[in-house]
């Protein structure tokens, strides 16, 4: 029986060490960007243009930090009329929080009012690079007045490419001619 016991603890050993990665933050996919769209308050494309890092008291000298996001607002897709908006995250992936990167852009779901506006990992909140979806399907209409134009950077990153690769492919006929001759 000790054997038994024994074999059924090292194996179990040898299969947790194979666990590479853990999840403490676990989501349902989100849905289409139309049905995010009306379980959201305000949905917006944002550019982060400052994040404040503040720690607050939760339980005696247990501290959690949260991150007050601010964003210039691109694009509105629902539900606002200002120019700048701040969005307050605990900070923590962990807890499903979305973490945000300064001077990036995104689209936001976000939930709450205007003084209390959060979003999580469980949401549609991405890169605006990566919702090409989203702005297809919300036919996002971006404010006048900011020069974000997905379509000419996307057209100009191939252009760009193209070159580089036009540029590394004549230096490399040029260095095999001179070696033949």
């Amino acid at each position: 029986m000790k054997k038994i016991i024994f074999c059924i603890f090292l194996g179990s050993l040898v299969f947790l060490s194979q666990i590479t990665h853990t999840f403490a933050c676990s989501c349902l996919a989100p849905e289409s960007p139309t049905k995010e769209l009306n379980k959201s308050d305000k949905v917006f494309v944002w550019k982060v243009v400052e994040i404040n890092k503040q720690k607050e008291l939760v339980w005696d000298e247990f501290f959690i930090t949260k991150d007050e996001i601010v964003f210039d607002v691109l694009a509105n897709i629902k539900d606002s009329k200002n120019n700048q908006i701040i969005l307050k995250t605990n900070g923590n992936s962990a807890a499903c929080w979305y973490s945000f990167t300064q001077n990036e852009e995104y689209i936001v779901y976000a939930y709450g009012d205007d003084d209390n506006l959060s979003t999580s990992l469980c949401s549609r909140t991405t890169l605006l690079k990566n919702a090409v979806p989203d702005i297809t399907e919300l036919k996002v209409k971006f404010h006048e007045n900011n020069d974000v134009n997905n379509d000419k950077k996307i057209n100009s990153f191939h252009i760009n490419m193209i070159l580089l690769w036009l540029i590394v492919i004549l230096t490399w006929s040029i260095i095999l001619y001179k070696n033949k001759n």
